[in-house]
């Protein structure tokens, strides 16, 4: 059970727009459980670091400058020893399509660049003038057109509006009594996973051009 509110019998089309739409579907849990599951499920998340891992300072943060693509974590174990990367995955493109993967594909030991950004984030702290000129330098490229933070917004719009599609047309086959609930609840449980994650990404990129 997840966030979605569908479990408990409501459906929000274009949450994300200025008119979302509410509609009532049939539930599979009660309101009582659901809210019960979401209190689990959001203690859960803030305790949900493996023992041993490696403690990223960019988790579920960076990104890729050049072409804006999240780069998730990514923690390879031998033994005892634990090893933590950034990871840029752009998928091969074949021939006969234009254009070349980012030029930022590959792993980054997170070990150099946490170092790196500790190094940086400590010498702005320690010198005001520093942090005033780097915080104007930074709020200026937030609202200029060429941000990289608006590429992120628009991308993540679209991630979201593609997760919201696959759920309607998901939810009108079990209302037209094409898969069982069974079914459905099977196949929608990863999709609004997805949806959750993309959200997450768009109110943090929201917010930070706020």
């Amino acid at each position: 059970m997840i966030a979605s509110p569908v479990y408990k019998g409501e459906w929000q089309y274009g949450k994300h727009t200025t008119n979302p739409i509410t509609l009532l579907v049939p539930r599979i849990v009660s309101a009582q459980d659901w809210e019960a599951a979401n209190k689990i499920r959001k203690a859960n998340r803030r305790v949900r670091k493996h023992v041993g891992d490696y403690d990223y300072l960019l988790r579920g943060m960076a990104s890729c400058y050049s072409c804006g693509k999240p780069m998730p974590v990514n923690t390879h174990r031998d033994g005892k020893r634990v090893t933590g990367y950034y990871k840029h995955h752009w998928p091969s493109i074949p021939h006969g399509i234009n254009g070349n993967r980012c030029a930022g594909h590959g792993l980054y030991s997170a070990k150099a660049v946490d170092s790196a950004l500790w190094g940086y984030a400590s010498e702005m702290l320690s010198d005001p003038a520093i942090l005033t000129d780097a915080f104007k330098e930074y709020g200026e490229r937030l609202q200029s057109g060429d941000s990289p933070t608006h590429a992120k917004l628009e991308a993540a719009k679209k991630r979201v509006a593609n997760a919201e599609r696959r759920l309607s047309r998901l939810l009108d086959l079990y209302l037209d009594e094409a898969i069982s609930k069974k079914q459905y609840a099977a196949r929608k449980k990863p999709l609004d996973i997805q949806l959750e994650k993309h959200s997450e990404e768009l109110d943090a990129l929201s917010q930070e051009l706020e």
